[in-house]
C-alpha cells in the first residue's frame, strides 16, 4: 500500500500480525514542505514499517505520524510505545554505547565468578551478539542509503549531512544515534578518494588495537565506540556509535590540527602511557605552537574525552600506528601508509613515534631521531622481514593447494599475521625464491594473480564512483553494466585490452603494490604469462573472478565463470547481486565465536555430539573472521585452537569399554562410538556423562552444568590417557629443552605451609574453565587425526604462545595438545615446564606433568614425577581451604571438592 501514496501528502498502511489482528497506520505530512518527507516509495515504506514492527519512533521526523488505529486482534496489533523500546537493563535499544558497555561488563562479571553455570556464560555472550547484530543491521541499512544518495541534492536526500567539526573526517550524518562518516576526500587532503577509504580502514584498525590494550578494570571507565565499515558501490562509510561528548569535553589530544594540545587529566594520561607501552609507541612533544606544546603518548589527533556521563572516551584512531618512510611521490603518504600494529609490537626493536614525518613534532628536539627510527624500521621490514615471509608463503600456498582450499586462501590474513601490509605484496613476490620447482612456480603465480585482482578491484571501485557522480540517482542497473563492461574489457581481445595489460595494469601494480621487474617491464608479456599458466588446481581467470567477488561483495551467476574462461562477454544480468561489504571490530565476531563455542560445550556435556560439532564449526568460522582483523590476538588464537581440538575429538571418537574414559584403539571393522566423558559422583565413584542423561536431578541440583564440572573431569581423562597409552610414543633418550633439574625450585616453593597470603590469592586466578582463561579441550586421542589439521591447530597455538610467551595457561594448553597428539615428547615437556615456571601454583598442570612423566616409564624421571604429584595434592588442598575461608563452598564430598 505504501507504493500507492508515495509522493502524496497523506496515506495509510494496514499491517497484519501473526495472530490475525491488524493495525492501520495513518501517515501524514504536517510540515511546511511536502517534498521533505515524501521522496520515494522506499521512504514511505521505511516510516510505516518502523511503526508496525516496533522499532524506535525517534527515527521518524516529527509531524509525519498522524494516528495509529488498532483494528483489534490482540496486543500485537497496537503500536509500541517509546518506553517499551528498551533492553532488559533499561537501556534504549539505540543507546549503543551503554548497551555495549553493559554487555562487556556482563561477560567480565561472569568470568570473575568462580562457579558460573554454562547457561549464564552463554547468555552473557549472547547479549553482546544481540547488540552487535542490531548495530550491524542498522549500519548496513542506513550506510547503503547514504552512499546511494551521495550525489543527490541535499534538499532531496532522505538523510542529510550534519554540520560537525573535523577537517579530515569526511561528510558526516547522524541516524538512530549512529554517526556515519563519509570517507571521501572532499577537502583534497588525501589527493583522492582511494586514500580516504584507506584512512577509514585505519580508523577501524586503530580502534581494535587500543581496545585490545584495555584491561578488564580499564574497560569499566574507558570506553571505545562501536565501529562498522560499510563498502558499497565504490564508496566507504564508517558507522560509529554516538557519544555523549562535544568540543568542551576533550582532555587529551587536539581537535584543531595541533594549535591546542590537551593533556590535563593525569589518570587518562597514565592510561595512554600504558597503552603506548603495550603498542610499542613512543612519547613525544606535540604542538603547532611551541608555547602550547605538550608531551603525548600517541598520535596528536587521537582524542580523549571525559563525557557528560563521567566516563572516559577515546576516538579518532586513523593515525594510531607510526607511518612508514615518507614517499615524496605519494602525496600525504604519512597519513595513510602506516605500519601494521603486529609488526610494531612484535618485530620493532625500539618504540616508534606515531607523529613521525608530521608537523605535530616540529618543536620536538628529537624530531629527526623519530624520523630516522621510522626509516630504519621500514628498511628492516622491506629488506629482511618480507624475504622471510616470502619463503613461508610458498609453503602456505602449496598447503592450501593440496587441501583444495586455494580459492579460499587469504593473502591479507597471511600478510597481516606477519605484520606486513598488503601494499608490499609486490616486494614479497620479488623475494620469492625461484629455485624450488613446482612450489615456486605455483606460489609466485598465485601471488601475482592476487595482486592483479586487487588492482582490478580498485579500478572497478573508481569506475563505480564516477558512474554514481554521472547518474546521480540511487539505482543499481548502471553499476552492473559498469562491472560487466570492465571485466569484458580486461579479458577481451581488443587492442585496448592488450594496452591495458601492457601499460596501465603494470603502472598500478608498481604504485599500489610495489611490484618489481620483470613483471612491470614494458617488454614483459604479462597477459601471456598469466593465461599460459597450466595447473590443474589453479585457473587464473577463475581465481581473479573469485577474488573480485570477495573484495566487491558481488555474486556472479554460475555460468558467468564459464563465460569468462571461454572469453565470452559478460552481460549485466550475469551479476546477480551487488552487495555491501562490512568490516567491524573483532570483538563482535569474537563474541559470536565464544557464544557458539560455549553452546557447543553445553551440547557436548548433555550428549548431543552432532549438534555440538556444528556449533564448534560455527565458532571456528567466527574466530576466523575475528582473526582476519587481528591475527596476532592471543585469546583469539588460543580459543580457535581449542575449538579445533574439540572438533577433532568429536570427529575421532574413541570407544569406552570401562567406566574410565581411556584411549583404546578400535579396529576398522568396528567403528568407534562417541566418547563417554567421566564425571565424579558421590563418594568419589566415576560415572559416564557422555551419553544422554535420564530425566532427574543432577548431582549439582537445579543450577545446571558448570564449566568447572566439565574441565575437572577432562583433566582426569587426560591423565588416564597418559597412563593407558603407554608405549604408543617412542621413548626419547634426549632431555627436554628445559631440563627438569632446573625446575626443582618450582616444586620446593609449593611445599605445605610455604605459600604467602598473596600467593594464595593468586590461586583463584588459575581456576580452569572460565572464558578469560582457556577452555579445556576434553578427553580423547588426536594421534590419528589428519596431519594437515593438526598442523593448523599447532600454528594457532604457536601464535597464541608467541603473543604472550609467559602466559602459564596458554603454555599448559599447548602441552596438553601435544600430549593428546602423542608426539613431540621433548617439546611437550618443555611447555609443561615453561607453564610451571610462569606460575608454579597451577596444580592441574603439576598433576598432568607428573602423570606425563610417569607415562614415559623413565626411571630417572620418577622422583620428579612424584614431587610434582605431591605438590599438586598440596595445592589442591590449599585451593579448597581458600574457597572455604571465603565462603564460596561449604564442606563437601571428595567428588565435589575435586570438581572445584
Amino acid at each position: 500500500d505504501s507504493l500507492a501514496f508515495a509522493g502524496r501528502s497523506t496515506g495509510s498502511v494496514r499491517f497484519k500480525n501473526r495472530n490475525g489482528g491488524s493495525a492501520t497506520v495513518v501517515i501524514k505530512n504536517e510540515g511546511d514542505n511536502e517534498s521533505d518527507d515524501w521522496k520515494s516509495a522506499s521512504t514511505v515504506e521505511m516510516y510505516a514499517s518502523t511503526v508496525a514492527t516496533g522499532r524506535n519512533l525517534s527515527r521518524i521526523p516529527s509531524g509525519v505520524i498522524s494516528s495509529i488505529q488498532s483494528d483489534g486482534g490482540g496486543e500485537k496489533s497496537r503500536a509500541p510505545k517509546e518506553k517499551d523500546l528498551t533492553d532488559e537493563y533499561g537501556n534504549k535499544l539505540d543507546n549503543w554505547i551503554d548497551r555495549f558497555q553493559v554487555a562487556i561488563n556482563g561477560i567480565q562479571q561472569y568470568q570473575d565468578i568462580p562457579e558460573t553455570p554454562l547457561s549464564q556464560l552463554v547468555q552473557g555472550h549472547w547479549a553482546l551478539v544481540y547488540l552487535s547484530q542490531d548495530f550491524i543491521h542498522t549500519a548496513r541499512t542506513y550506510g547503503r542509503l547514504i552512499i546511494s544518495e551521495r550525489f543527490v541534492d541535499d534538499d532531496k536526500r532522505t538523510i542529510r549531512p550534519a554540520q560537525m567539526g573535523g577537517t579530515a573526517g569526511g561528510e558526516k550524518y547522524i541516524v538512530h544515534n549512529i554517526l556515519f562518516k563519509f570517507a571521501v576526500d572532499f577537502t583534497g587532503l588525501y589527493h583522492g578518494d582511494h586514500a580516504a577509504a584507506k584512512v577509514a580502514a585505519l580508523e577501524l584498525k586503530g580502534s581494535i588495537a587500543y581496545f585490545n590494550t584495555l584491561t578488564s578494570e580499564q574497560r569499566k571507565s574507558v570506553r571505545i565506540p562501536m565501529f562498522v565499515l560499510v563498502d558499497y558501490l565504490g564508496y566507504r562509510i564508517i558507522a560509529v556509535s554516538f557519544l555523549p561528548i562535544d568540543r568542551q569535553t576533550i582532555i587529551y589530544g587536539t581537535e584543531d590540527a595541533g594549535w591546542t594540545i590537551h593533556a590535563r587529566d593525569e589518570s587518562f594520561n597514565e592510561f595512554m602511557k600504558e597503552s603506548a607501552r603495550k603498542l610499542k609507541l613512543k612519547s613525544h612533544l606535540c604542538g603547532a605552537r611551541k608555547r602550547n606544546a605538550k608531551v603525548l603518548h600517541s598520535a596528536a589527533d587521537i582524542e580523549g574525552h571525559k563525557g557528560y556521563d563521567g566516563n572516559y572516551y577515546l576516538l579518532d584512531f586513523s593515525r594510531s600506528m607510526p607511518p612508514v618512510s615518507y614517499d615524496p611521490s605519494i602525496p600525504a603518504s604519512n597519513l595513510f601508509r602506516l605500519f601494521r600494529p603486529e609488526y610494531v609490537s612484535k618485530f620493532c626493536t625500539t618504540p616508534l613515534c606515531s607523529d613521525a614525518y608530521s608537523g605535530f613534532i616540529k618543536h620536538d628536539k628529537n624530531k629527526q631521531t623519530h624520523n630516522d627510527e621510522v626509516d630504519k624500521a621500514t628498511n628492516e621490514l622491506v629488506e629482511n622481514h618480507c624475504p622471510v615471509f616470502a619463503r613461508k608463503l610458498i609453503w602456505q600456498v602449496m598447503e592450501a593447494r593440496e587441501k583444495g582450499d586455494i580459492y579460499k586462501f587469504s593473502l591479507a590474513q597471511r600478510m597481516h599475521q606477519d605484520g606486513i601490509n598488503v601494499r608490499y605484496a609486490g616486494i614479497v613476490l620479488d623475494k620469492m625464491p625461484e629455485d624450488r620447482g613446482e612450489r615456486s612456480r605455483v606460489g609466485r603465480m598465485w601471488l601475482l594473480l592476487a595482486i592483479i585482482a586487487r588492482v582490478m578491484k580498485n579500478e572497478i571501485r573508481g569506475q563505480l564512483r564516477h558512474t554514481m557522480e554521472a547518474v546521480r540517482l540511487p539505482l543499481e542497473a548502471p553499476y552492473r553494466e559498469v562491472i560487466a563492461g570492465y571485466i569484458n574489457w580486461v579479458f577481451g581481445r581488443t587492442p585496448e585490452s592488450y594496452r591495458y595489460w601492457n601499460d596501465y595494469l603494470k603502472r598500478k601494480m608498481r604504485v599500489w603494490f610495489n611490484c618489481q621487474a620483470p613483471f612491470i617491464d614494458p617488454t614483459f608479456p604479462l597477459r601471456q604469462h598469466v593465461e599460459n599458466f597450466e595447473d590443474t588446481s589453479i585457473k587464473p581467470r577463475v581465481l581473479i573472478l573469485n577474488l573480485l567477488q570477495e573484495h566487491l561483495a558481488l555474486t556472479f551467476a554460475p555460468f558467468a565463470f564459464q563465460k569468462v574462461i571461454n572469453s565470452l562477454p559478460l552481460a549485466a544480468a550475469d551479476i546477480d547481486v551487488i552487495g555491501c561489504r562490512l568490516k567491524h571490530m573483532n570483538i563482535v565476531a569474537q563474541a559470536m565465536g565464544s557464544y557458539y563455542q560455549l553452546q557447543g560445550i553445553e551440547l557436548q556435556v548433555t550428549g548431543h555430539l552432532e549438534a555440538a560439532c556444528d556449533c564448534f564449526m560455527l565458532a571456528i568460522s567466527k574466530y576466523e573472521e575475528a582473526l582476519a582483523s587481528n591475527p596476532t590476538n592471543k585469546d583469539l588464537n588460543l580459543q580457535m585452537a581449542l575449538c579445533w581440538v574439540r572438533k577433532l575429538l568429536l570427529d575421532k571418537p574413541l570407544d569406552n569399554s570401562s567406566e574410565i574414559s581411556s584411549a583404546v584403539e578400535t579396529s576398522e571393522a568396528e567403528p568407534p562410538v562417541p566418547t563417554a566423558r567421566p564425571s565424579q559422583g558421590k563418594g568419589g565413584k566415576l560415572k559416564l556423562l557422555g551419553k544422554k542423561k535420564k530425566k532427574g536431578k543432577s548431582s549439582r541440583g537445579e543450577s545446571g552444568k558448570h564449566l568447572s564440572d566439565t574441565t575437572a573431569t577432562m583433566d582426569r581423562s587426560l591423565r588416564t590417557s597418559f597412563l593407558t597409552s603407554e608405549g604408543e610414543l617412542g621413548v626419547s633418550t634426549s632431555g627436554s629443552l628445559i631440563s627438569a633439574s632446573d625446575h626443582r625450585g618450582v616444586f620446593q616453593r609449593v611445599e605445605i605451609g610455604t605459600l604467602s597470603p598473596a600467593e594464595l590469592g593468586s590461586l583463584e586466578l588459575e581456576r580452569p574453565g572460565t572464558v578469560h582463561h582457556p577452555i579445556h579441550a576434553g578427553p580423547g586421542d588426536l594421534s590419528r587425526a589428519p596431519s594437515s589439521q593438526i598442523a593448523a591447530v599447532d600454528l594457532y597455538f604457536l601464535c597464541a604462545v608467541d603473543a604472550d610467551p609467559s602466559d602459564a595457561a596458554t603454555l599448559y594448553q599447548y602441552a596438553r595438545f601435544m600430549a593428546l597428539c602423542n608426539r613431540a615428547r621433548d617439546r611437550c615437556e618443555e611447555y609443561f615446564l615453561r607453564s610451571l615456571e610462569s606460575n608454579p601454583f597451577m596444580y592441574t598442570c603439576l598433576e598432568d606433568y607428573g602423570t606425563y612423566l610417569l607415562s614415559r616409564r623413565e626411571q630417572h624421571r620418577v622422583t620428579t614425577a612424584e614431587r610434582a604429584l605431591e605438590s599438586s595434592r598440596s595445592l589442591r588442598n590449599k585451593v579448597l581451604q581458600l574457597l572455604r575461608e571465603r565462603g564460596w563452598v561449604p564442606d563437601a564430598s571428595p567428588g565435589h571438592v575435586d570438581r572445584l
